[in-house]
């Protein structure tokens, strides 16, 4: 956190994200019949236009979220499309494990959880959230 002069409170900068090849959207959804499961899909402005996801019920592994992601319509964006690098797919297979681990230790704690977008950058840059 930072003091900046002539405002009141304290403010978080983050550095922004640059050289995006896709984002996603992930989700969480409590459903009573089957419980916790995730949602995983073109993120950003894809989500409204494209209406592209898959479920993946919890607990999860790192090949199912590899085989939704790749299910998904937006994936050829990440093979390096018409030009772009290949995504780090690893990276958003880490996050996306991160986020059912949360919800693996209390689903009953969670109410909603999104995130929109989370960026996918080049093989080996990683990840980040916007």
């Amino acid at each position: 956190m930072i003091e900046m002069s002539g405002l009141s409170g304290s403010y978080l900068v983050e550095k922004m994200v640059t050289g995006v090849v896709a984002e996603l959207l992930v989700g969480v959804a409590i459903d009573e019949q089957f419980g916790p499961h995730l949602l995983v899909g073109g993120g950003g402005i894809l989500v409204e236009m494209m209406k592209d996801s898959e479920s993946i019920l919890l607990p999860t592994t790192r090949e199912q979220i590899l085989l939704a992601l790749g299910r998904l319509k937006c994936a050829a964006l990440f093979d390096g499309f018409r030009g772009a690098p290949p995504a780090d797919l690893n990276a958003a297979a880490d996050v996306i494990l991160a986020v059912a681990d949360i919800v693996d230790i209390d689903p009953s704690k969670i109410v909603e959880l999104d995130i929109n977008p989370l960026m996918l950058l080049a093989e080996g840059q990683g990840g980040g959230c916007g």
